[in-house]
């Protein structure tokens, strides 16, 4: 964790919606300045509750070089309830507002707004409306996902120009129509354009949902490391990896869980490896964000409200997985240690340990065999007792033999081999279970 990387910044933050990052390695922060999401804000229909409060009249969107210097302030006056900002190859500025339950594309540079797709204050189900869209990301082929969000358990797909492709849900998907859940607040995408893939969270059911660009399902990723809500997921294609930012589910009679940010390999879907800083309460966490060298993460914060920068420090590139498709479910072909990022010495430690064990082990076992096969030999050349083997003759050794034990090191290696203790990332549609909607 860098801290106080924000500590010049003399501009006052609400609650931080968003985080993007631009072509030139900027951090964008999309706030609510004091305007606050409580159960004030929305009646049951998800209409807004506050239009008499007229649109927030501070800044909502701030540029922040990666040293925490401000370059640029704007948006005053222009949104109600600030949620998701992407920034495109093209450099236009992309914002949800679930409020308005609208998406919208500005040029950043003119501050012009060039597009808006939903109906003002209106939430909707239909192919023209949003409830309460939450993100945003358009790959470089100009196809637009919006996850829709709160209310309506899709990603809408669309032109670069605003045309409607294709609504994208589990339930409607041909052959798994009434097997799969529905999604359960889309909160939050992300986009791999080489392999034409786009990452959903689907938060309160604690999973990543993965979809081609056309809209085919590929399958679910889940791991037991990984609990609570999923809220933010961001893709670096230079290193290959994803990261995910998980927080408290919002059903009450969960219990709490730790709050960690979770690295993936993208050709694998294997976890590398979690972070979460030791000198912060780290508990508010709503979105996440790469630099474009995938050398600093950037996670929003609430109460207090702030970005947190960390430090990734790079050894090398991913080493090539295959992968197999069944079925449109993701199956993990390879189980090759990934080596990524720099590790503790702990693990190699740990690791070290457990090839001494098994060398130990089979050791042992070589020599229990070779005691075996020399008793029957001398039990059937003569009437002596087995017993007479100096080894088994002594009772002590016998007694001092106690079955090899390892530690369970999952929770902190989460490249090992042994997949015997671990779920499996990756599930079929068979193993969800249905549970009903927000």
């Amino acid at each position: 964790l860098i801290a106080d990387w924000l500590q010049s910044l003399d501009v006052a933050i609400g609650q931080i919606s968003g985080i993007a990052i631009d072509g030139d390695d900027n951090v964008l922060i999309f706030h609510r300045g004091p305007r606050i999401w409580d159960e004030q804000s929305f009646d049951l229909n998800n209409m807004f509750l506050q239009q008499d409060k007229g649109p927030i009249r501070n800044d909502t969107v701030l540029v922040i070089s990666p040293a925490g210097k401000l370059l640029k302030r704007w948006g005053g006056g222009l949104f109600y309830m600030p949620h998701g900002i992407f920034v495109d190859h093209k450099k236009k500025l992309w914002l949800t507002d679930v409020a308005l339950h609208q998406v919208f594309r500005f040029d950043f540079q003119s501050n012009t707004e060039e597009l808006i797709l939903g109906k003002r204050f209106i939430p909707g189900g239909n192919l023209e409306s949003f409830c309460k869209p939450a993100a945003v990301a358009v790959s470089k082929d100009d196809l637009v996902f919006v996850a829709d969000g709160y209310c309506n358990s899709r990603v809408m797909k669309f032109s670069y120009d605003g045309k409607f492709l294709q609504a994208i849900d589990l339930y409607t998907i041909e052959g798994h129509r009434n097997t799969l859940d529905y999604m359960q607040v889309v909160h939050s995408l992300t986009i791999n354009d080489e392999k034409q893939e786009l990452l959903v969270t689907d938060r309160e059911n604690s999973r990543l949902v993965i979809f081609k660009f056309n809209g085919t399902f590929s399958g679910f990723i889940r791991e037991k490391h990984m609990r609570g809500a999923l809220y933010g997921v961001t893709y670096c294609p230079k290193m290959n990896v994803f990261y995910v930012i998980n927080n408290q589910l919002s059903r009450e009679t969960v219990a709490p869980v730790e709050i960690r940010v979770f690295a993936f390999e993208s050709e694998s879907y294997r976890l590398l490896y979690s972070f979460k800083p030791d000198n912060f309460d780290f508990k508010n966490t709503h979105s996440i964000a790469c630099s474009l060298n995938c050398s600093n993460i950037y996670i929003s914060h609430g109460f207090p409200n702030t970005v947190l920068k960390f430090n990734i420090h790079a050894i090398s590139s991913p080493i090539h997985v295959e992968r197999n498709v069944d079925n449109g479910n993701l199956l993990m072909e390879s189980r090759n240690e990934l080596s990524l990022f720099d590790s503790h010495t702990f693990y190699t430690t740990v690791i070290l340990c457990m090839v001494a064990a098994i060398i130990l082990a089979m050791a042992i076992a070589a020599i229990m065999v070779g005691c075996r096969v020399l008793n029957r030999r001398q039990g059937s050349s003569s009437n002596r007792d087995k017993s007479n083997h100096p080894l088994l003759k002594n009772s002590k050794w016998r007694q001092g033999f106690q079955p090899l034990s390892t530690e369970d090191i999952d929770a902190v290696d989460y490249t090992s081999d042994d997949s015997d203790d671990r779920e499996d990332l990756l599930y079929s549609s068979s193993q969800m279970r249905k549970t009903s909607d927000l």
